[in-house]
């Protein structure tokens, strides 16, 4: 049997792993092989019948993806249901979230391959294309890439079959990427700020929410609007968390925490390459005085001009002024390279200085950070975008604190039953 790997999480650590799963054409000729009651059937019941027809083992039926809901069933299974109904092979009489029946009363195995391949070329070969930026990870250089056109990954997302409490975007653009049978290179393609085809469908998924056809429950989860008034359970008492026991409230907070964090980071950096040169060389220099470095933000200098190789900012190591620490600030999405090292150093030794800090919001290459480690008797700290974005959270540069929500647990030996003496 052809297979797939898909993305799950641990919903206890919140760590994704890859899960293998049957391919979509293997599931779609499946779907086309059930037995159809008079009744129609629901996707969660043709999950359960298809994850025995492919004798899945209890990981692969339980896996769940970022949005607590089961793998197989909302991104194997579901998807290829909204896919059949859009074309007409299946139909879905009572609306959303009722159940589906056969387009055709044809059982004949050589006319359901015949469908399919016939469904196949049509999806192929119809779709309206568009090209996209991305750019190269070696080197930034822009190239074009083609993907499914705006106005087929807004149907996409229509037809998309949503769990009533919603789903994170970021899952729907990669259940759709499976729809759509992106190639790997469709799915990794970048561009300056995250991945090309996530970006096209949430173009997609704001059209759609600014005209009202989805609904956004919170940042970055939509849903459909006829679902609203749908109770958790649903028509056929599908739960969307009804695979398996929820996890205790503290994992989910926990867990929306690291998201949170993620997302958090992510934007810090997008923002910052928003701004001008000389917002990033200030931030650098506001965030190490917020560190603990010179006496106040009045006493750090910033100097040169951003491109030129040579001093930034300029910060006291302490209040007291005993040390001078030279500052590189350098705003690029390629890994510094060693020879912008080099220039940092020219510069620092005329300057006659020893100590130096060199941040970036990219990384640095392996050859960089073996020569930084062999400079003697010179000093110099690399802080990458990663840590860059870390420490402006720890030390509230550019953010602020929201809510804060304080988690109670039962006091347990409270409650326990001492060995009293029986008074009466």
């Amino acid at each position: 049997m052809e297979t797939v790997m898909k993305k799950a999480v641990n919903p206890n650590t919140g760590q994704q792993h890859l899960i293998e799963m049957p391919a979509p054409e293997v599931v779609r000729q499946a779907i086309l092989d059930l037995e159809y009651p008079d009744g129609g059937i629901s996707v969660k019941d043709a999950a359960i019948t298809l994850a025995e027809k492919f004798e899945l083992s209890d990981e692969q039926k339980n896996a769940k993806n970022s949005s607590n809901l089961t793998v197989f069933r909302y991104d194997v299974v579901a998807p290829q249901f909204k896919r059949f109904l859009r074309e007409n092979e299946l139909k879905q009489p009572g609306g959303p979230r009722t159940r589906y029946f056969l387009a055709g009363s044809s059982s004949d195995a050589s006319n359901t391959e015949l469908r399919e391949s016939s469904l196949e070329y049509r999806e192929t070969a119809d779709v309206e294309k568009v090209k996209r930026i991305a750019l190269k990870s070696d080197t930034g250089e822009e190239y074009e890439i083609t993907l499914p056109a705006t106005s087929a990954v807004k149907q996409a997302l229509l037809d998309f079959d949503y769990p009533a409490s919603g789903i994170e975007i970021r899952d729907v653009a990669e259940a759709l990427a499976d729809q759509f049978e992106l190639t790997d290179q469709q799915r990794e393609a970048r561009y300056k700020y995250g991945f090309v085809w996530r970006r096209h469908v949430n173009i997609a998924a704001n059209i759609l929410v600014d005209s009202e056809k989805l609904f956004r429950i919170r940042r970055g989860w939509v849903t459909n609007p006829e679902y609203l008034d749908v109770e958790t359970s649903g028509i056929d008492g599908d739960s969307p968390f009804s695979d398996g026991d929820t996890p205790p409230p503290e994992v989910g907070v926990a867990q929306n925490y690291r998201e949170h964090r993620d997302r958090l980071k992510e934007e810090l950096l997008q923002r910052i390459m928003d701004n001008p040169p000389d917002f990033f060389e200030k931030l650098v220099l506001d965030l190490l005085v917020e560190m603990g470095y010179g006496g106040s933000r009045a006493d750090a200098e910033v100097v040169g001009r951003s491109g030129d190789g040579g001093i930034d900012g300029i910060i006291e190591e302490d209040k007291l002024g005993l040390d001078v620490i030279y500052v590189q600030a350098k705003r690029q999405h390629n890994n510094i390279s060693v020879h912008l090292i080099r220039d940092f150093t020219g510069a620092l030794d005329h300057k006659g200085a020893r100590k130096g800090i060199f941040i970036t919001t990219s990384g640095f290459t392996q050859k960089t950070k073996k020569f930084v480690e062999e400079l003697i008797p010179k000093k110099i700290i690399l802080i990458n975008g990663k840590q860059l974005v870390q420490l402006m959270i720890d030390h509230n540069v550019g953010v602020s604190s929201g809510d804060c929500y304080q988690l109670k647990e039962v006091k347990l030996d409270y409650f326990a039953i001492d060995d009293a003496v029986d008074d009466g």
